[in-house]
């Protein structure tokens, strides 16, 4: 395992080595979004990568600008991914406790679904809870 220190909200450089299709490859920042507790323990860290090329502008991508990156970069959550620790080559930057670092986790749970995941258990409360759970089973959700 190795001993980097890697913190959430980090931009790394990392060797995207093994994408394939319409996922980014070669060098490319990434931001750590993986828990410090994984960070510290494991040997893989779960991370969005960034690209300089414009992109069409979608809910769940994050503008960042600054923060050790050279150039205007998107965000692409819908492109996260977990790598090896060794395809890190050197840290650039931290959006750790910023508002940058809370756009990205709300694009996060857009992509992932998460918001309206919250909203529902909120809407139904507990007693509602499993029939929820059993309805979004079965629609594949």
């Amino acid at each position: 395992m190795s001993k980097l220190c890697v913190q959430r909200g980090d931009i790394w450089i990392a060797n995207l080595v093994s994408a394939r299709g319409d996922v980014l490859k070669g060098k490319h920042p990434v931001i750590i979004v993986s828990s410090d507790r994984n960070n510290r323990r494991s040997g893989v860290v779960t991370v969005v990568p960034l690209t300089s090329s414009v992109k069409p502008p979608m809910i769940f991508h994050v503008e960042i600008s600054g923060y050790g990156l050279r150039r205007k970069s998107t965000a692409l959550t819908e492109q996260l991914t977990t790598i090896p620790k060794t395809y890190l080559q050197f840290a650039i930057g931290s959006i750790a406790d910023t508002e940058k670092m809370l756009e990205l986790e709300r694009a996060l749970k857009l992509q992932l679904e998460v918001l309206e995941l919250q909203v529902r258990l909120a809407a139904c409360g507990q007693a509602g809870l499993t029939i929820l759970c059993t309805q979004m089973y079965l629609s594949g959700k």
